[in-house]
């Protein structure tokens, strides 16, 4: 079983804000965690199990590109999922939904721009379909500093997501 590395990119443990971890108390929607085996996504779990404590595993449902278990640092043990195998299970509608899914840069050597760019696009088209299929009540997405690059714009503006629809780097960017 896979585990978090103990260094300090992962320390001090991040947990979410008293009126986060209560709005996730509230309600009794499930938690879908894109990228789960990334460091983004291993830490928004650590964060989720902080939140949720007993909750967590009836609740959070941990996305990667492959099926195994992993172990979080306090030795929780969670279960990873496809997004193929997801969207065949039954789950409660209205899900929040963390996206943090998509090909890395360190397997780009292995295909050509074009390949890369719509293997990425297959990815937001997947997540996109299972938000819509699944009513997804919330959607958050991460993106790197480079989302405000010309070339990064006209990739977005190419998607045709609707969460991409309306992006615009703010007047504080400048031109790159």
């Amino acid at each position: 079983m896979a585990t978090l590395p103990e260094n300090d990119l992962y320390a001090p443990r991040l947990r979410f804000s008293s009126r986060v971890r209560q709005a996730l108390r509230e309600t009794d929607a499930p938690v879908v965690v894109t990228g789960a085996s990334g460091w983004i996504g291993l830490v928004t779990l650590e964060m989720l199990a902080d939140a949720l404590g007993t909750d967590f595993e009836r609740r959070v449902v941990a996305i990667a590109s492959k099926s195994r278990m992993i172990a979080l640092r306090d030795g929780f043990a969670v279960r990873l999922t496809t997004l193929a195998e997801c969207a065949t299970r039954p789950l409660q509608p209205g899900p929040l939904v963390a996206h943090y899914a998509f090909l890395t840069r360190e397997k780009a050597a292995d295909r050509t721009l074009e390949s890369y760019v719509e293997a990425n696009r297959a990815i937001i088209r997947d997540v996109g379909d299972f938000c819509r299929a699944h009513r997804a009540a919330g959607l958050v997405e991460t993106s790197s500093g480079a989302v405000f690059s010309r070339m990064r714009l006209r990739l977005v503006a190419s998607v045709r997501s609707p969460w991409y629809r309306n992006s615009r780097p703010p007047a504080s960017c400048g031109s790159r």
